[in-house]
């Protein structure tokens, strides 16, 4: 009988302790929608999948500088990202965050390609009192074009995001 109380209270302990650790990690809010404007520029989703890490989504239309001779080019992207997000001690509100992701996409040049990437992402986001969000990031990475004129060359994305959230 004086085990099965133990069992009851320890049980007890890790569910308050669970909660509480689960409580105090959440993200900002449960998931976001809105636009993105930039280097690549289009809609932008991202929702937080637990805790502090999110999964963030953004498809449009991106402008690329392969460094060749086909100068301007501009794709059709979408770029999922995983994040991991936490917010700065002393400032209510302000959050960094860090993690990676992927590109497909077609692009029109001299010559019409599929382009696949890798990326990092790094940035901050700011999340006001009122169901909305600002987040500046860069994603340096590596896209490669696969077709006619196969390459690969160094990609990147500035971004200023806004989104309403919920």
């Amino acid at each position: 009988f004086t085990v099965m109380k133990k069992m009851k209270k320890i049980t007890l302990l890790l569910l308050f302790l669970g909660i509480s650790v689960f409580a105090f990690a959440q993200g900002p809010y449960r998931n976001a929608i809105g636009i993105h404007v930039g280097s690549f520029n289009g809609l932008t989703y991202k929702t937080f999948l637990s805790g502090s890490t999110a999964l963030q989504i953004d498809a449009g239309l991106k402008l690329n500088f392969p460094g060749n001779d086909e100068g301007l080019v501009l794709g059709i992207e979408v770029n999922p990202n995983a994040m991991y997000q936490m917010e700065f001690n002393r400032v209510n509100g302000l959050y960094w965050l860090l993690g990676g992701g992927a590109t497909l996409g077609v692009r029109t040049s001299k010559y019409s390609a599929l382009k696949l990437g890798v990326n990092a992402i790094g940035g901050l986001e700011y999340k006001f009192r009122i169901p909305f969000a600002i987040q500046l990031d860069l994603r340096p990475g590596f896209g490669f074009i696969a077709g006619e004129n196969a390459h690969g060359y160094f990609d990147w994305i500035a971004s200023l995001g806004f989104r309403y959230t919920f």
